[in-house]
């Protein structure tokens, strides 16, 4: 019998998500560099390989999280293209996390979130009915090895853990508090 885990949601900031990577938030950037006209803020970006620049679409689905992964060579960098908020669940680098180890995060659609290597996560999962589309930064090697994905292949840049449809992870939006109800779906 499948077992449903509600994970509580909190509002990704770059304080509540430094354990998992980075959020980058033009609203509250410090800039590292202050030039003629411009400034700029400076991320950790790591690839493994040749950087593979992707539109990605993830459609608008009950929020059910049965497996996430990581990468052994890659941040994994989600730029959203619209203004739409979407949950990602994330656990810590190391051995595959346990139910209680997921977390899950509000990502506001005005910032973009940078995952560290070795962090588990999930896909994002839009609050929008029309979906949500996304820049998404990684290597060559990490996505083609992603695409063929349950073809028998190995996998040298991916693991997964996946709870084999016996755990279902769905976002507890309820301490989100009232600043962020126009968030919720309706």
């Amino acid at each position: 019998m499948r077992r449903t885990v509600p994970v509580p949601v909190t509002l990704a900031t770059p304080e509540s998500f430094a354990p998992y990577g980075h959020v980058l938030d033009p609203a509250t950037a410090m800039p590292g560099y202050v030039g003629p006209g411009y400034s700029t803020t400076r991320f950790p970006l790591q690839l493994g390989g040749l950087p593979d620049l992707t539109l990605l679409r993830h459609p608008f689905d009950r929020i059910a999280c049965h497996a996430m992964e990581r990468h052994t060579q890659v941040t994994e960098l989600r730029v959203p293209l619209e203004p739409r908020a979407s949950i990602v669940f994330v656990a810590a680098p190391g051995a595959a996390p346990a139910p209680g180890d997921v977390r899950g995060f509000l990502v506001d659609g005005a910032t973009a979130i940078l995952i560290a290597r070795e962090c588990w996560h999930s896909p994002s999962y839009p609050l929008d009915p029309r979906g949500a589309s996304f820049v998404l930064l990684s290597d060559a090697e990490t996505e083609a090895e992603l695409e063929t994905a349950g073809q028998g292949a190995t996998s040298r840049f991916t693991h997964v853990a996946d709870w084999g449809g016996e755990v279902e992870f769905i976002p507890d939006l309820s301490g989100l508090g009232r600043p962020n109800d126009r968030l919720r779906p309706a």
